[in-house]
């Protein structure tokens, strides 16, 4: 299994339609939101929202068995649910999910770990 966090600063007055949007996510929307993920193979996804002093930021991690094949499908999809969420991330982030892939493209510079006996 593969995991990608995405951390992506909210454009300034949106951090209530950020709560919105999780909110349809989870309520009125919960059984395209499910579909949509079955669809993409996601297995967990979780979207924290941290305020700080230098801006309100969406923490995203997103799981997958193949992450590469589900970045690609969201990106591309047509699904109407799809389509909605890319357009409110935008909206919200100013991030554009078609370009999604690109955020595999990372360097790992630091690596800690404890090694018990």
């Amino acid at each position: 299994m593969a995991e990608l966090t995405v951390i992506a600063p909210l454009l300034p007055g949106k951090v209530e339609t950020c709560r919105r949007f999780c909110q349809a996510m989870n309520g009125r929307r919960r059984s395209e939101y499910e579909a949509s993920r079955a669809a993409l193979r996601i297995l967990h996804e979780s979207a924290w929202l941290l305020c700080t002093s230098g801006g309100n930021l969406a923490v995203v991690t997103i799981e997958a068995a193949n992450l590469s094949m589900a970045l690609q499908e969201l990106a591309s999809s047509d699904r109407p649910f799809d389509r909605w969420f890319r357009r409110h991330v935008l909206e919200i982030c100013g991030l554009d999910l078609t370009c999604l892939q690109a955020m595999q493209k990372r360097e790992l510079i630091f690596d800690w770990s404890t090694m018990e006996s």
